[in-house]
């Protein structure tokens, strides 16, 4: 997802560091999330928080649910088990919301 020249801006203003473009989905998503965490001053574990539970609740995925290595992370579980493009999709809403709340 490339950021509009004027959200560049905007998040500039506030001290955000803005990357253009991300590879992978997981890379999307996590800019997205920082974000969203940045330009709203929510922190960022509570931005996942809500995009994990709205996984859960839209798509049926509880990724808590799922074996997870040591130290591995949800988002890794998502990926591992195929599940990345609907947390990319959560994530997005949640931009949008977000987008839609501040304005």
């Amino acid at each position: 997802m490339r950021l509009s020249k004027s959200r560049q801006r905007k998040a500039q203003k506030k001290g955000v560091e803005v990357m253009n473009k991300p590879t992978t989905t997981r890379a999307k998503a996590v800019t997205v999330v920082t974000t969203i965490s940045q330009t709203t001053g929510e922190a960022r574990y509570r931005v996942w928080h809500r995009v994990y539970s709205r996984l859960q609740l839209l798509y049926g995925v509880n990724l808590n649910a799922h074996p997870r290595q040591a130290g591995e992370s949800l988002i890794s579980v998502a990926e591992r088990f195929g599940y990345i493009e609907e947390l990319y999709a959560v994530v997005l809403a949640e931009w949008i919301f977000s987008e839609a709340v501040e304005a």
